[in-house]
């Protein structure tokens, strides 16, 4: 008796690509409405982060369209030089009158009209350039040479380079996903697992001997005693919440904005959910999943 196997091919819109296209245009939609919700109390210009975001969404857009254009044979090709040039900009924030200087770290280069963050282009310069050449030394990824030390060694400097600005948070997504490729690339768990609790125990050390980080640390840990210091911000995110209850306040009602919002950076998700409703919340969850 035959058997016919049929490959099996995403269809019209049910497919990946149009999954994530969607979650990013929802969240796009949904992070400018409650950015604009929680600005009305702006009273110079109520319209001054609605408009600011507006520009960039164009941007952003016009810039995506380009690159879905670009051979990506061609980026793998520049992917090295592009990686040299984001580790000499990565350079370059950490040197006194050339790096932006603010609140104590010194993440930006200023154009005049704009302050570029290097940083955050240089994780995509890492992603691409250790994704070339785990793809082009796949017989030798199980090597200890030229799959582990090199790979882990380049992500290093990256994340090495980043948490001297300081920018601990971006140093660890570049870590954690460097560590991801190193793992589905098919390097060997021995190397992985030491270099892992490594890594981690550096960072321990790294966040100990930084007195603003592990402030933050220990403002977590008592969040009520520290409400008016380190973790004002997040407690009034909690308050957020708490006056959001079930059926949430409606779309411009949120009163937490109010304590905080020139103050401090909102966190939006506990803006939607004072406005919206805790219910409405899980679906965020979904789309960045």
């Amino acid at each position: 008796m035959r058997t016919e196997t049929k490959n099996f091919h995403w269809s019209g819109l049910v497919n990946p690509a149009s999954l994530i296209l969607f979650c990013v245009a929802a969240l796009t939609i949904l992070g400018v409405t409650i950015l604009f919700s929680a600005s009305v109390s702006f009273r110079q210009d109520p319209y001054f982060f609605l408009k600011r975001q507006i520009i960039w969404i164009g941007i952003a857009l016009a810039v995506g369209l380009i690159v879905s254009r670009i051979n990506l044979k061609w980026v793998r090709s520049l992917s090295w030089w592009f990686a040299a040039l984001m580790l000499i900009g990565l350079v370059l924030v950490l040197i006194p009158g050339i790096g932006v200087l603010v609140n104590g770290s010194r993440r930006w280069l200023d154009f005049g009209l704009m302050r570029f963050q290097v940083s955050e282009i240089a994780k995509i310069a890492m992603i691409l350039s250790l994704a070339h050449y785990l793809g082009a030394n796949q017989k030798l990824i199980p090597t200890f040479w030229r799959g582990f030390v090199i790979p882990i060694s380049w992500i290093g400097l990256f994340c090495g380079l980043i948490i001297l600005e300081p920018d601990y948070g971006t140093s660890m997504l570049c870590g954690a996903i460097g560590f991801s490729m190193l793992l589905l690339a098919g390097v060997r768990l021995v190397y992985l697992i030491p270099s892992l609790f490594g890594g981690i125990a550096l960072l321990a050390v790294a966040i100990f001997y930084n007195p603003v980080r592990w402030a933050r640390i220990t403002s977590f840990l008592d969040l009520e005693g520290n409400r008016s210091d380190g973790a004002y911000q997040l407690w009034q995110a909690i308050l957020a919440f708490g006056a959001g209850g079930i059926d949430g306040v409606g779309l411009g009602n949120g009163r937490q904005q109010m304590a905080f919002y020139l103050r401090r950076i909102p966190i939006l998700f506990s803006r939607l959910s004072e406005r919206n409703s805790a219910c409405f919340s899980p679906w965020v969850r979904f789309c960045f999943l």
